[in-house]
């Protein structure tokens, strides 16, 4: 379907809401997507560096060497953690600069994945927590994690 044929089919709907629960929305922005660490090891990449890399420019980044060895690190009011996904939950994404505007919007989609612990989201959540409100938006997120061959985003089967 092109751009101008999804604007007049969706000119009448008044929020992104009605076309999230419209029949494509149901098929398109509703189907769910993660990273997927297979992808990594298939490229014989460490996920937990890749991760690390997202760490808290000032308060943990530099610490990623010792990271990889040691396999945890000390993150304020929750002692020792081994898990990157939780030292980016309970501690970076909660920063101002965890999701910088100037960021591509790929690399956002990651590092929200990253934000929620990888649980499986879809379009739509994933363009609420970026601040999306038009279906042209959500459009280039699905079409970002539908045709990904950088980061990994896979679609979960059901």
């Amino acid at each position: 379907m092109s751009f101008e044929l999804q604007d007049e089919v969706f000119a009448a709907v008044d929020t992104i809401e009605e076309i999230i629960h419209s029949e494509v929305g149901k098929k398109k922005f509703r189907n769910l997507f993660k990273i997927d660490p297979e992808f990594y090891k298939k490229k014989g990449i460490e996920i937990n560096l890749i991760i690390a890399q997202r760490f808290c420019k000032k308060k943990h980044l530099p610490k990623i060497t010792s990271f990889l060895s040691t396999r945890s690190i000390e993150v304020e009011g929750h002692g020792e953690i081994s898990d990157p996904l939780e030292v980016i939950k309970l501690c970076c994404s909660q920063k101002e600069d965890y999701l910088p505007s100037k960021l591509p919007m790929a690399e956002k989609i990651f590092r929200v994945f990253l934000k929620n612990g990888n649980i499986p989201l879809n379009t739509y959540q994933i363009g609420r927590e970026l601040g999306c409100g038009n279906f042209r938006e959500y459009q280039y997120i699905y079409d970002l994690l539908s045709n990904d061959e950088f980061y990994g985003f896979t679609l979960v089967k059901e």
